[in-house]
């Protein structure tokens, strides 16, 4: 993985961080954490373009309808915070599926030492 791919990762890890957390952060960061969340998806959906489905294309869907129905909520309130707060439940789950998925791209398996003739098994 290049430097520019981990950079992209870790400011994806920090904004989505900081939107999570709006009771903390408040409404102001949480609209701006938002916003760079929203921008660096489509950076990281882009740099992944030979890997692009059905699922990736759902959850950038997800981030632009979060990102949309945050600034109707912001604007109108009432039922634009209720379907913000639909849309956030599910990029919080589409996210999760996302990381689930690469797992394995993310924290690769270290090769175990061989085992001793007789030692027993960790497991």
């Amino acid at each position: 993985m290049s430097l520019f791919q981990r950079a992209l990762h870790l400011l994806l890890l920090v904004a989505f961080a900081l939107t999570v957390a709006e009771p903390v952060t408040g409404p102001v960061l949480h609209a701006h954490a938002g916003a760079v969340f929203c921008v660096l998806a489509a950076v990281h959906f882009a740099c992944h373009h030979e890997r692009h489905h059905v699922g990736s294309w759902a959850l950038l869907g997800i981030v632009a309808a979060a990102l949309g129905t945050g600034l109707w909520s912001a604007m109108a309130g009432g039922v634009g915070t209720a379907a913000h707060k639909l849309a956030a439940l599910a990029l919080l789950v589409g996210t999760g599926a996302h990381l689930w998925s690469y797992r394995a791209v993310m924290f690769p398996r270290r090769e175990r030492a061989p085992r001793l003739e007789g030692q027993p098994d960790a497991e």
